[in-house]
């Protein structure tokens, strides 16, 4: 665990330019102390030695952090990014122009805490572009964490080719090496998902989650269009005293199919 903050210190401070005590905190150290302490006898270097290595762009009124995260070729990176935009939430997730938007909150201390990430690919290093919101910069490693499962980062292709490749000898190009398997970022939405994907389509079921989000869930203050909510948690639905069915029944035509939801 002490290994994987430590790694986590160093991409902090070589990736972005965020003061060392926020990456101290960040990377889940209890003190800025303590994590000089354990980074010069792992490292025999101060952690300002990494930071005056790196020259940063200028970001003067922008606080969004970015860092990269590695992963294994090949990577079908245009593959998970069809299949998340063929789902997306309007309102609480997008694809545009390459990119994965979308709102996040997790929970820490009892406390949720808020804000959104951008996803991107960058072929020239193997890696995912992270850019988060620097509310969530206090729960950077579960952030890290949810989207790797998400984007299926971990996953070793040629190990899984070897497994799998046989299945081609039945159906020819059934699977492809660098196929991923998308997650999720966040447990209860995979479930509500997972409901309602067993009543009704897969266009259907993404206005209804809308539709949900919309009513249910809380605003988000990202400024980014199209990042108006976030999902609604267990406790959101548990305080409904209505019946949901009355709540997120609507009058509104969708896509001019003209009928009342």
């Amino acid at each position: 665990m002490q290994t994987s903050r430590l790694l986590l210190a160093k991409k902090l401070l070589t990736d972005t330019n965020i003061s060392i005590l926020d990456v101290a905190m960040a990377s889940g150290f209890g003190s800025l102390r303590r994590f000089n302490e354990v980074f010069k006898r792992q490292y025999n270097l101060a952690p300002s030695h990494f930071r005056k290595k790196v020259k940063h762009k200028n970001t003067k009124g922008n606080r969004d952090i970015t860092i990269k995260i590695g992963y294994h070729l090949p990577y079908r990176y245009d593959d998970i990014l069809n299949f998340l935009k063929s789902r997306a939430i309007d309102g609480i997730e997008k694809i545009e122009k390459d990119k994965y938007y979308r709102t996040i909150r997790i929970k820490k201390n009892n406390e949720y805490i808020t804000g959104y990430i951008i996803v991107s690919n960058n072929e020239k290093k193997s890696a995912i572009d992270l850019k988060i919101s620097d509310t969530l910069l206090k729960v950077l490693p579960q952030v890290i964490g949810k989207v790797k499962n998400l984007f299926d980062l971990n996953c070793e292709p040629h190990s899984i080719y070897e497994t799998l490749k046989d299945v081609n000898e039945t159906i020819p190009d059934s699977f492809l090496i660098g196929t991923k398997i998308p997650g999720s970022i966040d447990d209860f939405e995979i479930c509500v998902r997972a409901v309602i994907g067993q009543l009704v389509s897969v266009k259907s079921a993404t206005t209804l989650l809308q539709r949900i989000a919309e009513k249910i869930g809380n605003k988000a203050n990202t400024n980014i269009n199209g990042l108006d909510y976030l999902f609604p948690t267990p406790d959101n639905i548990l305080k409904i005293k209505d019946n949901i069915s009355d709540i997120l029944r609507t009058t509104r035509n969708y896509k001019n199919k003209g009928k009342c939801y």
